[in-house]
């Protein structure tokens, strides 16, 4: 019969030799009583602080983060066929990535503390909810998982690389500027933004804006379909291998009955594109725009009709390429595309922004004179 007074002591016995034994190759750790507590955060999303500010499915995702010591961080920055190394732990988040930055003053509690006289590294990726691992390569390479394209092309991708500066330890642990667990964008963002026209005050009144957008020349877009770890820029992450094509046209709109304010930015949607590695980067993009949207002579829209307008073959003036306009869209910058509406036409522009910190500069599209 179980005796109630030995309970705490066979209880002792166990987690003595649980700190005794091996754990994914960590022999006999000395675990501390101090938390592992770290920030996560995108690259560059306070970059531009425009007419996106409104909160996005495609951005607020959730990650899964990977923590290593010793040797297996030094086996994870190498080339492997297999699965391996096995991290220390991991963790599945819940909550968007951005809301744990050091900015929003909130911590990640991952339930294990740190082991004394050891560095921690930490890694992830997302969306981990669209996102699985591969049977034979493990965390190695990932697998998007979506019952259409036409799903993943409105989420953002993302890599949280292994950097020897992104650590942690019971002397220096997470929770600083210099190891904030930063994650990278691994596609391009489309955005599509509009704003009425001064002249436009107080005749016509425009909402409900519908964007249908594709490549010229029957050129499809592309969504990440793997992502493989790999070496990159003289370290560790995760980068698109494999794509997928779509050949429709993306829809992007603005559902909502808040009509568009003159010459004030209003979000209509956004999309995430990537390049695949092998494509051709001799030929410019040019894109194809038809736009929809609800036009009225009354504020409550009690008499409207609908407005189109179309145009085809506009490329994207680049003045770092040599062509003159862009040839690919690069993973960490976003292309800003703004209507601008008038009682009987629009004025196409467009803004190229980085994610990434270091500046935005501004590129008007242009129709091809092909």
């Amino acid at each position: 019969m179980w005796n109630r007074k030995r309970r705490p002591v066979y209880c002792m016995i166990a987690m003595l030799l649980l700190a005794a034994c091996s754990r994914n190759g960590y022999e006999e750790l000395q675990v501390t009583d101090v938390p592992i507590m770290v920030n996560t955060s995108v690259a560059g999303t306070k970059a531009y602080a425009g007419s996106d500010d409104e909160a996005e499915t495609g951005e607020n995702v959730s990650g899964k983060l990977f923590f290593w010591y010793g040797n297996t961080y030094d086996e994870l920055c190498a080339a492997n066929t297999t699965k391996g190394p096995s991290p220390y732990f991991t963790y599945l988040m819940n909550d968007p990535i951005a809301s744990f930055g050091l900015a929003e003053n909130r911590w990640i509690d991952t339930g294990y503390s740190y082991i004394k006289d050891m560095d921690l590294y930490a890694t992830g990726y997302a969306p981990r909810n669209m996102l699985v691992e591969d049977d034979a390569l493990g965390f190695r390479k990932l697998h998007v998982e979506a019952d259409r394209a036409e799903d993943v092309v409105h989420y953002d991708f993302l890599s949280c690389d292994a950097e020897d500066t992104r650590k942690g330890s019971l002397e220096n642990p997470f929770g600083s500027a210099s190891n904030e667990l930063i994650f990278r964008h691994l596609t391009s963002k489309i955005l599509v933004v509009a704003l009425r026209h001064e002249t436009m005050t107080n005749q016509v009144y425009v909402r409900k804006v519908q964007v249908d957008l594709s490549l010229t020349g029957e050129v499809p877009f592309h969504v990440p379909k793997t992502l493989e770890w790999r070496q990159r820029n003289g370290c560790w992450g995760y980068e698109v291998t494999e794509t997928t094509e779509i050949h429709t046209p993306l829809e992007l709109k603005d559902d909502t009955e808040d009509m568009i304010m003159v010459l004030q930015e209003k979000r209509v949607d956004s999309c995430y594109v990537c390049q695949p590695a092998d494509a051709a980067v001799s030929q410019d993009i040019a894109v194809n725009l038809n736009v929809q949207a609800e036009y009225s002579y009354v504020q409550n829209f009690a008499s409207s009709y609908l407005f189109h307008w179309s145009g085809e073959n506009m490329r994207i003036q680049d003045a770092s390429n040599p062509s003159g306009y862009i040839t690919r869209f690069e993973p960490g910058y976003i292309y800003i595309i703004y209507l601008n509406f008038y009682k009987t036409g629009i004025l196409i522009t467009a803004e190229k922004a980085e994610w990434e910190d270091g500046g935005i500069h501004y590129v008007p599209v242009v129709p091809s004179q092909e």
